[in-house]
């Protein structure tokens, strides 16, 4: 190979470089100003606590106050608020957000949400607290720690590969040749 072979990058090579190069930075900024955008709803639990100074709640018992915050751009509307259990079917919808019905909160606000400590028969059953707006999105704060969260999936998962039993006494159609047996 002779020292005169070297080929240095011409203007055009250059210039399609630079091009490839700002295009993909133009793409990556408008990516992060899209994510940033976009509304970004935070729930925080915060247990055993009291209210003063408000009739409509007793002064001596704690309660459990549900803050849920947008601290995205987009502004969103909060419909309902409640609690899903670990192992039992179902949750519960929080009253106070029946009360206050839907509610709108812009970048930077909150809404807060309380029940009572008493009301759950077990409070370490609860899985998350959740928080839909308007479209049907649910927003989730998983309050269980991840191994109960991970054992009762794991549970929940052999529980299904089961085959299910047969009701006895009840007769099952054989739809090859439409009988029953």
């Amino acid at each position: 190979m002779n020292v005169f072979d070297i080929k240095f990058p011409t203007k055009i090579d250059t210039i399609a470089t630079w091009g490839a190069f700002t295009g993909t930075l133009g793409l990556i900024i408008h990516f992060l100003t899209f994510n940033r955008d976009k509304a970004h709803i935070v729930i925080d639990v915060q247990r055993n606590m009291m209210v003063v100074n408000d009739p409509r709640y007793d002064p001596i018992k704690t309660y459990t106050n549900v803050i849920v915050s947008n601290r995205g751009r987009r502004p969103v509307i909060i419909s309902s608020a409640g609690y899903q259990y670990m192992t039992k079917n179902g949750g519960a919808i929080l009253a106070d957000s029946m009360k206050q019905g839907s509610r709108k909160i812009s970048e930077g606000e909150s809404i807060s949400y309380l029940m009572e400590e008493s009301v759950p028969d077990d409070f370490d059953e609860i899985l998350y607290f959740f928080a839909s707006d308007a479209t049907g999105r649910s927003f989730k704060k998983y309050v269980a720690p991840f191994y109960k969260r991970f054992s009762f999936w794991l549970l929940h998962l052999t529980h299904l590969r089961h085959k299910p039993s047969v009701v006895s006494g009840r007769k099952r159609k054989n739809h090859e040749n439409n009988t029953y047996h």
